[in-house]
């Protein structure tokens, strides 16, 4: 992250800053405040996620098949990185295949991460970031926007839902980023970006060839 990240709302300049020490230790200890509240308030853990799932009968992958379609996932990523198809549509039937596989595991996971939403943990998580946005947010001048961290979490106004907004941003855009370029390197996308190139160059050719012939 940069030392700040300045924006503009309402013809105003204003900025997030880059937390200190300071801000990420007072985080932490509002992260901890708000876990044992949720915990008395009955949020549940997220060790409970799993005998929640089986206790309502919700569809979900176990580790026994989670492992089997991890283990055919491998075993189509070595074909693509070892490029043995016998012809395009060979490597096309597979890349629907692993396509569809990974789509699978996204879907069973599903139940898992909405219940995760309503974990202790997530409502703990969710007020620390809250506190980073009241700390880190800052007139032009450098001078704070709320007088407390309950005004800030008081205020509805647009500027708190803006700041709210480009903290998000500040904080999870990097990882938005690492994910797109892990989703870029996963063999089989490599394998199709090369196949689409190979056969642009021999779309190209034949057009080439064909204009010389007439």
């Amino acid at each position: 992250m940069n030392e700040e990240n300045v924006f503009s709302f309402e013809e105003k300049s204003y900025k997030i800053i880059k937390p200190t020490n300071k801000i990420r230790k007072e985080s932490d200890s509002i992260y901890a405040k708000s876990y044992r509240k949720a915990i008395a308030d009955g949020l549940f853990l997220e060790a409970e996620i799993d005998n929640i799932i089986k206790a309502r009968g919700i569809k979900a992958f176990n580790e026994s098949e989670k492992a089997a379609l991890d283990k055919r996932i491998s075993s189509l990523e070595f074909k693509f990185i070892s490029n043995s198809f016998e012809n395009k549509e060979s490597g096309m039937s597979c890349y629907e295949e692993i396509t569809k596989i990974r789509k699978e595991i996204d879907e069973l996971d599903k139940a898992r991460r909405e219940l995760s939403s309503q974990s202790a943990s997530l409502y703990a998580e969710n007020e620390r970031f809250n506190y980073l946005v009241f700390s880190c947010s800052k007139q032009e001048d450098g001078s704070a926007i709320w007088d407390s961290f309950e005004e800030y979490k008081d205020d509805v106004s647009e500027l708190a839902v803006k700041f709210a907004s480009e903290m998000l941003s500040v904080v999870y855009d990097g990882a938005k980023t690492l994910l797109e370029e892990l989703s870029k390197i996963r063999p089989e996308n490599i394998w199709l970006e090369k196949i689409n190139s190979i056969t642009e160059v021999s779309n190209t050719e034949d057009k080439k060839t064909k204009k010389r012939s007439k």
